[in-house]
């Protein structure tokens, strides 16, 4: 994995922190944003501007797409904002190490799940993380470079 793409990994995670700080639910948040054509074309995308953004700058571009489908977290659905951003990170991780759009990705591993896994991520470390995600999926690596830009289309 490039310098450049663990940027992108640590962008998203700040996102999904901001989301957190802001008292928003993360598992709908997650959900819609990872569905969201600003997700697609912004993160996914082999580049964009906002892939080395600051999370605030990021986030007047998605919410007018996904502010309305968005929760305020209750006492049950709070989650801490470190892992927040660690379900963030490792979202954006498993999308570069697959090169699939996260759109399908958030259909195939459930938010649930991948707040489970960022709960061990620190102490396993990311990749052996996301090889575990990708084992329990059946998820082939196909991970992101320069010659496979016809993937993003």
């Amino acid at each position: 994995m490039t310098d450049y793409c663990l940027r992108i990994c640590y962008t998203q995670r700040k996102i999904y922190e901001y989301m957190a700080e802001l008292g928003y639910d993360i598992k709908v948040f997650s959900d819609e944003y990872l569905s969201s054509d600003f997700c697609h074309r912004s993160m996914d995308g082999i580049y964009s501007r906002f892939q080395t953004e600051f999370a605030n700058e990021c986030a007047d571009f998605y919410m007018p797409e996904i502010g309305d489908k968005l929760v305020m977290a209750t006492k049950a659905t709070e989650i801490n904002v470190v892992i927040a951003g660690v379900v963030g990170y490792l979202y954006r991780y498993l999308q570069l190490m697959t090169c699939m759009k996260s759109a399908e990705l958030v259909k195939i591993v459930p938010f649930d799940r991948m707040l489970d896994y960022a709960y061990d991520a620190d102490h396993v470390g990311f990749v052996e993380t996301i090889e575990h995600v990708m084992d329990e999926f059946s998820l082939e690596k196909n991970e992101f470079s320069v010659d496979k830009i016809s993937t993003y289309e």
